[in-house]
C-alpha cells in the first residue's frame, strides 16, 4: 500500500492539485484503499484472535479448550475471508457506497463527512466503531482478566513465581504491542 502511494506521490509531485480528483476517482486509488482496508481489518481480527488464544492458555491453563492446528488454520482462513469481504463490499454497489475509497488523497476511508453517501457513512461507522471497537474491547477485557488471573496464581504459589513472572512479562509486552 505505502509503496504504491509513494509511487503515485512521485508521479503527481508538484502537480497534485491538478490531478487530485482524477487520482481519487481512479481505479488505482480504489485498489489502494481496498488493500489498506484489507490489511487493517485482517490485522485487527488477527490481534483479537491471538489475544483470545493467549487468554485461554493463561486463564484456563489445564483445560482442553485450546484450538488445534486444524481449528487454527480454519480460523485464520475465516479471518482472511472476513477481511476480504469487509474490504470488497464497497465495490459491489457504487450507487449505495459512492466512491468509498476515494474520499481523500490516501484512498483510505478514515473519516466521514456531510458530503458522503449514507451507505458509505454507515459502513465506515459500522466498521470503525462497530467491528474495531468490539475487537478493542475484547482485547482490553481479555488482558485485564489475564493479569488478574496471573496475579492470583502468583500469590497462591511461590514455587512457580519465576515462571509466572516470565508469563507476566510476555503478556505485558504483547499487551503494549496490541495497545499501541
Amino acid at each position: 500500500y505505502l509503496f504504491f502511494i509513494g509511487f503515485f506521490d512521485i508521479k503527481y509531485r508538484g502537480q497534485y492539485q491538478k490531478y487530485a480528483l482524477l487520482w481519487m476517482e481512479s481505479l488505482q486509488c480504489r485498489l489502494m484503499g481496498f488493500l489498506a482496508m484489507l490489511s487493517t481489518e485482517v490485522s485487527v481480527l488477527l490481534l483479537t484472535y491471538l489475544t483470545l488464544e493467549k487468554f485461554l492458555v493463561i486463564v484456563f491453563p489445564f483445560s482442553n479448550i485450546r484450538p488445534g492446528k486444524w481449528q487454527t488454520s480454519v480460523i485464520l482462513i475465516c479471518i482472511w475471508i472476513m477481511g476480504f469481504l469487509i474490504a470488497v463490499i464497497p465495490f459491489w454497489n457504487e450507487d449505495y457506497f459512492g466512491n468509498f475509497y476515494g474520499k481523500n488523497g490516501v484512498c483510505f476511508p478514515l473519516y466521514y463527512d456531510q458530503t458522503e453517501d449514507i451507505g458509505s457513512k454507515g459502513y465506515s461507522l459500522g466498521i470503525f466503531l462497530g467491528v474495531n471497537l468490539l475487537a478493542f474491547l475484547i482485547i482490553v477485557f481479555s488482558y485485564i482478566i489475564m493479569f488478574c488471573s496471573i496475579k492470583k496464581t502468583a500469590l497462591q504459589t511461590s514455587e512457580v513465581r519465576n515462571h509466572v513472572g516470565r508469563e507476566v512479562a510476555v503478556a505485558n509486552r504483547f499487551f503494549f504491542i496490541v495497545f499501541s
